[in-house]
């Protein structure tokens, strides 16, 4: 299924993460999807393939934190 057609009407804040080697997710579809959702943030993790979170731990934990923390009021 194409969800790409429905991703203008989210209307909550989107982090959109990727690996630069991730063969499953590439950098052109997570752009496309981040492209896609109003407001959205993409991170792109450049020594990482499909788990930025492992491979690129501290980066992850600081981008996540920081787009979470941006959401406080």
């Amino acid at each position: 299924m194409n969800s790409r057609p429905f991703l203008p009407a989210m209307c909550v804040p989107a982090l959109v993460i990727v690996g630069r080697h991730d063969f499953i997710q590439t950098v052109d579809m997570a752009t496309a999807i981040a492209n896609g959702i109003p407001g959205a943030r993409l991170a792109i993790f450049e020594r990482s393939g499909h788990f930025p979170g492992i491979v690129e731990r501290a980066r992850f934990h600081d981008v996540v934190r920081d787009f979470v923390t941006a959401l406080a009021p």
